[in-house]
């Protein structure tokens, strides 16, 4: 095996130690999916003559796919907590296709329980598993709920490699995917880390 599928293999195994389901999502969405109802706006890999707009780009985080798995099974019992590992896709005019490719792991937990707290003792127990060491940089976004929301860097070097982010899902996301729980996500650049 490749020594990155072994390294999201070890991901796995510990995500579903500690409780977590696995789910898989198409890397193809749509924009209303990955910008409107998460309140950002940025640049993000267009299909040409796409048949659709369902499907008309490549997926550019991961965590909307999560928020469409948990809204597809609102009927179910609480609490619900995910991952997925998969790829996302960004615009970069530095690669030969102008655009670059990178392993993802999200996760998300929907329930009463689901706060800052709770996802970032996964994160503690991530980063001990993996022997990183990891530090908090406050941040904005427009996604999540002002002041629970975290950049995860970690060292490289002298510098400070910024790797994911952390946090509470702000009120209207949860109100645009029609979710009635409180969602915290996490989002690790896998590849960065390996």
């Amino acid at each position: 095996e490749k020594p990155l599928e072994v390294f999201k293999n070890k991901l796995r195994e510990i995500a579903i130690g500690t409780g977590l389901i696995e789910v898989k999502n198409f890397h193809l969405t749509s924009k209303d999916k990955q910008l409107k109802r998460m309140n950002i706006t940025c640049e993000v890999v267009e299909l040409l003559n796409s048949v659709t707009q369902e499907y008309d780009i490549l997926r550019y985080w991961m965590t909307p796919s999560l928020l469409e798995t948990l809204q597809s099974n609102k009927q179910y019992d609480y609490p619900q907590h995910i991952f997925e590992i998969g790829t996302v896709f960004k615009l970069n005019p530095q690669s030969d296709t102008g655009v670059r490719e990178s392993e993802v792991i999200g996760v998300a937990f929907c329930g009463h329980d689901a706060n800052f707290t709770r996802v970032k003792q996964f994160l503690d127990s991530l980063a001990e598993a993996l022997a990183i060491t990891y530090t908090l940089e406050d941040t904005h976004h427009e996604s999540f709920i002002k002041g629970r929301v975290g950049r995860i860097q970690i060292s490289n070097g002298a510098a400070m490699e910024k790797i994911g982010f952390i946090g509470e899902l702000h009120p209207q996301v949860l109100l645009n995917w029609g979710l009635d729980m409180p969602v915290a996500v996490l989002g690790i650049n896998i590849t960065d880390v390996f």
